[in-house]
C-alpha cells in the first residue's frame, strides 16, 4: 500500500487530477503494460492510496475506489511514424490554441508555461491522424533519465481525446468522459530526446468511442502504444473543437 498526495499541478479539469495522470498512478505498480478503468473524478490535493489487489491494483481517494487496473499486453495497429518535422507543422494547427475547454490542462493546456505542463499540442495530418512533438524534461523522468510511467500515461490522455474531437461530425454537441485507458511501453522514452505522439479514432459502438495513441522516437521506432475508451455523458469534454 502506498499513500500519495497528487498536487494540483497535475490537474486536467481545474480542481481534478488529469485522468491519464491518475491512471498512471495505478499503472506504476503494474509494470510496462496496464489497463486502467477510471471510476470517478479525483480531487487534487487529496490523499491517494494505491494498493495491489491480486494480479491488479486500485487507487482510493477519500475512502472510495477512484480507479482500478490490471496488466495489459495488447497490441495497436499503428500508422506510419510521422516525422518530427511533420509533427511540428501539425502542432501549429492545434485547435486548442484557438479555443480550449480547459486551457490550464497539465497535458495539453496552452496556458501552461514551459517546464510546467507537458504542452502536448496535437494537430491534424492529411491522412486523418493527429500528431505532436514532445520532448520529456528532466522533471518528467526517473533517476535513470527515462520518462516516468505517470508521465507517459498523462501524455497519452489528451491526444486521444483530441483525435475524437477532430473525427466528430460538426454540430452534434456530444460530450464524453474518459472511461478506460490502456498503455504499453515497448522501449524507454528517454528525457531530452524528441518524441512524436500520434493519435487517431479507431471506433464507436453505442455510447463508447475509442481512440488509439502511439509514441515514436525521432528515428521512427515505436516506443509505446495504447488506447482510450471515452463514454458519452451529459457532462464532460464537448466534442466540438475543430
Amino acid at each position: 500500500m502506498d499513500v500519495r498526495t497528487v498536487d494540483a499541478r497535475f490537474d486536467g479539469i481545474p480542481g481534478f487530477t488529469l485522468g491519464g495522470w491518475l491512471a498512471g498512478q495505478v499503472a506504476s505498480v503494474l509494470g510496462d503494460g496496464a489497463e486502467v478503468r477510471l471510476l470517478r473524478p479525483f480531487r487534487s490535493g487529496s490523499a491517494l492510496t494505491v494498493e495491489r489487489t491480486g494480479d491488479g491494483a486500485r487507487a482510493l481517494g477519500e475512502g472510495e475506489v477512484v480507479a482500478e487496473g490490471r496488466p495489459w499486453s495488447g497490441a495497436v495497429d499503428a500508422p506510419r511514424a510521422p516525422s518530427l518535422e511533420e509533427a511540428v507543422r501539425a502542432s501549429d494547427g492545434y485547435s486548442g490554441l484557438r479555443e480550449h475547454p480547459f486551457p490550464s490542462c497539465y497535458c495539453c493546456g496552452p496556458r501552461r508555461a514551459e517546464g510546467d505542463g507537458l504542452r502536448i499540442f496535437p494537430g491534424p495530418l492529411p491522412e486523418g491522424i493527429l500528431a505532436a512533438p514532445w520532448t520529456p524534461r528532466p522533471a518528467h523522468c526517473d533517476a535513470e533519465g527515462r520518462a516516468t510511467v505517470e508521465t507517459l500515461w498523462g501524455a497519452s490522455d489528451c491526444p486521444a481525446l483530441w483525435a475524437l474531437m477532430h473525427a466528430e461530425p460538426a454540430g452534434t454537441g456530444r460530450c464524453v468522459v474518459t472511461g478506460t485507458l490502456r498503455l504499453r511501453r515497448l522501449a524507454p522514452v528517454v528525457g531530452g530526446e524528441p518524441q512524436v505522439i500520434a493519435a487517431w479514432k479507431i471506433g464507436e459502438s453505442g455510447r463508447r468511442l475509442e481512440a488509439a495513441v502511439a509514441f515514436f522516437g525521432a528515428d521512427g521506432s515505436l516506443r509505446a502504444v495504447g488506447t482510450q475508451v471515452a463514454v458519452l455523458a451529459p457532462k464532460g469534454v464537448p466534442l466540438r473543437w475543430r
